[in-house]
Order: structure tokens, then sequence, then C-alpha cells
């Protein structure tokens, strides 16, 4: 799909994902990441040593989700240690251009393995 802006790419989502459990339902924004995401946060700043896993020289700052949570119906089973990265916050922004251009082919494989398109 092509959308004409961040904001309708959102809207579809929204309309188009999990329902009401999931954190991208139009009904309101998750309160926190749920369950796990504090201990597995912590386990990955510390797997990191601090340094940013992506560029190697500046400190952690966040801990990235390499696949965003809207993909799981299980808040937990996103907070995976193979689905995280620590990361500095100029890696971070990397992190979320890159995923922005990809979710466009993520989001098509998601509609189609749910029967919603053709």
């Amino acid at each position: 799909f092509t959308f004409c802006n961040y904001h309708c790419m959102a809207e579809w989502q929204s309309e188009f994902q999990w329902g009401d459990a999931h954190p991208r339902w139009k009904g309101g924004a998750p309160r926190s990441y749920g369950i796990g995401w504090k201990v597995a946060r912590r386990i990955a700043v510390e797997r990191s040593g601090g340094i940013c896993e992506r560029c190697g020289k500046r400190a952690v700052e966040e801990v990235h989700h390499r696949l965003p949570l809207r993909l799981f119906r299980n808040l937990k089973d996103g907070h995976n240690l193979s689905n995280l990265r620590a990361v500095c916050g100029i890696c971070h922004d990397v992190e979320h251009r890159h995923l922005a251009l990809a979710l466009p082919i993520i989001d098509l494989v998601i509609a189609k393995r749910k029967d919603l398109l053709p």
C-alpha cells in the first residue's frame, strides 16, 4: 500500500490490525509496553554493556524493537531479546527511518496472510 502520510498509514493500521487488545487500536494507547518490558529492556542494556549496539560508539539511550509491537498479537512476544536492540538516540532515529521504509511491505504481507487482500 501507498499512504499519503504517516497519519493515514496509522489510521489504516488501526482499522486493519488486531483489535482493542492491540497498542495501536483507535480506542487508545497503552499505558505501558506490558508485562516483561522492564526486565527485557534492562537485559538488553546489560547485554550491550551500555554501548550502542548499532554504532558501537555512543552510550545507550533507548531500546529499540526491531519489529514493531503492533506486529505481535501478544506484547510480551515482541519483547523477545532477539527483537530488541540497545541504541543511542541518533541510531534510534536511524532505525525508525529504516523501519518506516519497510513497514508498507510488512503490512502488505500481514494483510495478505489475514486474507484482507485478494
